[in-house]
């Protein structure tokens, strides 16, 4: 039973309608598209205008080509088919060696702890290739690790194949490296033959890095791509930074999963292998230097977990064996089980309200992005970093100011010239001077502070005119003679929008941030009392003020 409610809540959490077209999966079968149609890999920033030049590596382009052609021949639909099984894949990879190894209540337990972890990230994005490769590798190494075999020897095909799909590909060549430690361990660091053949496939592994389009470049691209990263992305923050910040029960669940990891080791510390210890280290370490490996610590300690966890129950039920007897240790177990599914039902009764279940797409700026390309509203555009890759999509070949790929601009620009004329007011109309701005496309539903003071003193700028406005973009043109009719017709102020009719509470709650930023009260008393009669808890906000800090 357990087993099967497991399957549903995993099944839950992936086939829900998909969101990351409105962040980077727009971009991402857009250059897809290009790179098909060209049959070349852009080595620069071309969706920019502010930085069409700019060297860019474009660590997964095989994945991106990929996503297009799934998207090209099925759409959405058949997008989000291919990645839950990639996924699924995955999870029945690593999830069939811990079975044929540990047996199915260590996997029970360790999947109502791990399982929070892995619904972390469940958007459509290249890293789901990685997390496939790295299955396969933690596998085919353990497997390694306790026979011989010259299977092994795929990895390094794989590895090929990896560098080229995801910049995580490194993590390929650091489970090589612990287990050859951990092989030399074994062998008393004599050059044994199996020493030999995994030494042999990590210097292949590290030959085939480099067979990516740019070379060396692109093999130590990992190491060099924070070089030239000045934008503050909280998946990127370390966990402390995280946890003083944002407070999410993410990090409650990951903490939590550390501690029990480390401590079921330590407890059997006697029977556990080096290796275990080694994963445990290096990817608790990753993930609490970036946020966004969590899925990596959930792949790679995965079995470590399951192993320490299988060598302590045994002890456990001796214990209460002991204690109680063998009649009432079996009741005891029973009851266990009973309440890890009602946990797993608990999640489950959350997962579908919350993210909901199909196949359908949350394309929140479309609307948006179809106003500006009908009315042909005229550049140079500008526009947040939120929305800049979502509207790369829509509205290529025309560029846009900026958009999701940090490591695609000069660390100049944010320091310099984004990040500032968002703060301050005055180096905004510099800036706008600068690139003679005639339309703005704005994503306004996250909690910047800086967005919040921008967006007030845009609104009320006299020189500019909001035209549109939805509950998760707005769309800003300057004053010009040639629009003078076309601002007339469309101007929009806190006394003449009106909220559509069909509005839903998601909506309804995008619409009240909005309102709470830009001081419109009147709205805002209406929004509230319509969200009081349909949602008297404030669940919606709850959460999405939650979604929101994640940004």
């Amino acid at each position: 039973m357990c087993v099967l409610l497991i399957c549903l809540l995993i099944l839950f959490n992936f086939v829900r309608p998909i969101t990351a077209i409105n962040e980077d999966l727009g971009r991402h079968i857009l250059l897809g598209k290009i790179i098909a149609e060209t049959h070349t890999v852009p080595q620069t920033n071309m969706l920019s205008y502010t930085n069409p030049t700019y060297p860019f590596i474009n660590s997964h382009w095989l994945s991106e080509v990929i996503f297009y052609l799934i998207y090209q021949s099925s759409g959405f639909v058949g997008l989000l088919i291919f990645t839950t099984w990639i996924t699924i894949a995955t999870l029945a990879l690593i999830g069939t060696f811990i079975y044929k190894r540990y047996g199915v209540v260590p996997i029970i337990i360790t999947a109502c702890l791990y399982l929070p972890l892995l619904f972390e990230r469940t958007d459509i994005r290249p890293e789901l290739f990685s997390y496939f490769f790295v299955a396969i590798f933690v596998t085919m190494l353990y497997d390694y690790r306790k026979h011989f075999t010259k299977k092994i020897l795929l990895l390094i095909p794989l590895q090929i194949l990896w560098v080229n799909l995801h910049i995580y590909f490194f993590v390929g060549l650091l489970l090589l490296v612990l287990f050859l430690i951990d092989q030399c361990f074994i062998n008393k660091f004599r050059l044994t033959k199996a020493v030999t053949l995994l030494g042999f496939v990590f210097l292949g592994s590290c030959l085939a890095t480099t067979l990516n389009p740019n070379g060396i470049q692109g093999a130590l691209f990992p190491i060099t791509v924070f070089h030239n990263y000045s934008f503050p992305i909280a998946e990127n923050q370390n966990i402390l930074t995280l946890i003083t910040v944002y407070r999410q029960p993410s990090f409650i669940f990951f903490l939590t999963s550390v501690f029990f990891l480390f401590l079921m080791r330590f407890i059997t510390r006697r029977q556990s292998a080096l290796i275990d210890w080694l994963l445990a280290i290096t990817f608790t370490s990753l993930t609490c230097f970036a946020f966004r490996n969590v899925s990596l610590f959930f792949y790679a300690t995965l079995i470590p977990f399951t192993a320490a966890l299988s060598l302590l129950l045994p002890q456990i039920v001796q214990v209460l064996k002991q204690l109680v007897g063998k009649k009432y240790t079996v009741i005891l177990t029973n009851y266990v089980l009973f309440i890890l599914c009602l946990v797993i039902l608990s999640q489950l009764a959350k997962t579908i309200p919350q993210k909901g279940f199909g196949f359908g797409v949350d394309e929140r700026g479309n609307s948006a992005a179809t106003f500006l390309l009908k009315n042909k509203l005229q550049e140079p555009l500008y526009n947040n970093f939120d929305v800049g890759s979502y509207l790369s999509y829509r509205i290529y070949p025309r560029q846009v100011f900026v958009d999701g790929r940090p490591e695609a601009y000069p660390k100049t620009f944010f320091e310099k010239t984004y990040l500032p004329m968002q703060k301050d007011p005055k180096i905004f109309k510099e800036v706008a001077k600068q690139y003679q701005f005639k339309t703005l496309f704005i994503s306004h539903w996250d909690q910047t502070p800086w967005k919040n003071k921008l967006l007030i003193n845009l609104l009320y700028d006299q020189h500019y005119a909001l035209v549109y406005l939805d509950d998760y973009a707005l769309i800003i043109v300057k004053k010009t003679n040639t629009n003078k009719d076309f601002v007339t017709r469309y101007a929009i102020t806190a006394e003449t929008f009106t909220i559509p009719k069909d509005t839903n509470k998601d909506a309804l709650v995008r619409y009240l941030f909005f309102f709470e930023k830009v001081g419109w009260e009147k709205q805002k008393q209406i929004v509230s009392k319509q969200l009081e009669k349909i949602d008297p808890a404030n669940r919606t906000r709850n959460r999405y003020q939650n979604a929101l800090q994640k940004h």
